[in-house]
């Protein structure tokens, strides 16, 4: 009887043994199928993140390209920006260097050195009057004022200015408020 009894003790072991094994099959058997189906997701999702990365590829390309574009136009802008400066600038001097022997030119023409005053005993002041004819070379006409204005007297007109211009300008001042007025 021992006999027997261990052999049904090593039978009811083996069962043991086999219903644990069958339960570790079934539950690997239910992981590979997880796994086979989570297998399929991922390739899918890689398939999906593949096409994506060749989207983005070829989106940074076409930035590239059209960056390049506006980049050489810009940079086109920039030269001819550039060059427009150097030319303003030299304008800008060239016209300051006009103005400068302008200036000269003015101070120099329209006032007699003091030397030369009480050297040769001339008058500060030009006696002659420049004629109608005699303008400068920058002269702006206003119709409003030399059609229409009376001649300024000569005692209307205060000492201090000497320049045919000056007596002008102060003859249009002085007959603009009367047209004011008028109108």
């Amino acid at each position: 009887m021992t006999g027997q009894v261990l052999s049904i003790m090593l039978d009811i072991a083996v069962l043991v043994a086999l219903g644990f094994t069958i339960f570790f099959c079934f539950k690997l058997s239910r992981s590979m199928a997880s796994f086979r189906q989570h297998r399929q997701d991922m390739g899918k999702l890689i398939d999906r993140l593949s096409k994506n990365i060749d989207e983005a590829l070829r989106a940074i390309d076409g930035l590239k390209a059209a960056g390049d574009r506006s980049g050489r136009e810009l940079q086109k802008i920039i030269n001819d920006s550039k060059m427009m400066a150097e030319e303003l600038q030299i304008i800008n001097e060239s016209a300051n260097n006009i103005a400068t022997r302008l200036e000269k030119l003015a101070e120099n023409g329209s006032v007699i050195p003091q030397e030369a005053v009480q050297a040769k005993n001339i008058p500060a002041t030009p006696s002659r009057k420049p004629a109608v004819t005699d303008r400068p070379a920058f002269f702006i006409h206003d119709r409003d004022y030399t059609d229409e204005a009376p001649a300024a007297d000569e005692d209307d007109i205060p000492e201090h200015l000497q320049s045919q211009a000056e007596k002008e300008l102060f003859a249009a001042l002085r007959k603009k408020p009367s047209s004011r007025g008028a109108a």
